[in-house]
């Protein structure tokens, strides 16, 4: 759920994928991609957007 504007929202779907690679006993590298196809029943307007992340992970 997104939040458009006060009074208006969007819904819909979203997958991806990942992977990660322990550098160290603590620190992992990792990359990341999603992918969301969205809609606003109230506007009767659809959109999609991806998004590629890089993370540096610290795990205990």
């Amino acid at each position: 759920m997104q939040a458009i504007s006060s009074s208006t929202s969007a819904d819909g779907f979203g997958y991806g994928a990942g992977v990660s690679y322990k550098v160290l006993e603590h620190v992992a590298l990792a990359l990341e991609y999603r992918t969301y196809d969205m809609g606003v029943s109230s506007l009767n307007f659809e959109y999609d957007y991806d998004t590629v992340d890089a993370l540096i992970r610290f795990v205990w």
